[in-house]
């Protein structure tokens, strides 16, 4: 994990510590105060993203429902978005690597690119799927409201993606912070 500058076991859990704080103040400010939680509070529904889930019908209802200049709005949210899943895609792999690294300890490469797997496949699913987004929603106040709606199955399917394997790296960091509190360093 020398690439990550965090080396299994090496270092202090002050970059654990640090990543974990930071990615939850991260994720609090881009929820609550970012351009999302101002389109969500204007719509009154929660963001097709943030669904489990999506088909065309609601990703327009969406739009419409957020008034004029929705469509711009909508796709600087996605361009938010993009920055946001990096921001926490780091963060989410440094806490793995930083609780996993050191209950494994040198000498499991292996292992511990399979536990930062999920973390960083999560990102790329959610930048997939803002990629996604901002193809299908059409820019400016003109004409339909969906460029290309035949990719809203494919965003809605990476959505689905995004969700299950951020549900699989929030269970292997409390893995990691179990086994790491009852069993220590360098166990296996």
């Amino acid at each position: 994990m020398t690439l990550l500058a965090v080396h299994s076991g090496s270092g202090c859990a002050c970059v654990t510590i640090g990543a974990a704080a930071g990615t939850i103040f991260a994720a609090w400010a881009f929820l609550m105060l970012g351009p999302a939680a101002g389109l969500q509070r204007s719509v009154g529904q929660r963001l097709p993203e943030s669904r489990l889930g999506y088909d065309a019908w609601e990703v327009e209802d969406f739009l419409r429902g957020a008034g004029p200049g929705a469509r711009d709005r909508y796709r600087r949210e996605l361009l938010w978005g993009l920055g946001f899943a990096v921001v926490y895609g780091i963060g989410l792999t440094l806490v793995l690597a930083g609780t996993w690294g050191r209950v494994l300890g040198p000498g499991h490469s292996v292992l511990e690119w399979l536990v930062i797997a999920p973390a960083v496949a999560a990102a790329a699913a959610d930048l997939t799927e803002n990629v996604l987004l901002l193809r299908i929603v059409d820019p400016g106040t003109d004409g339909p409201a969906l460029r290309q709606p035949d990719l809203v199955g494919a965003a809605s399917w990476t959505s689905r993606i995004k969700w299950f394997l951020l549900a699989l790296t929030l269970l292997a960091m409390a893995g990691g912070a179990v086994t790491l509190a009852f069993s220590g360093t360098n166990r296996f």
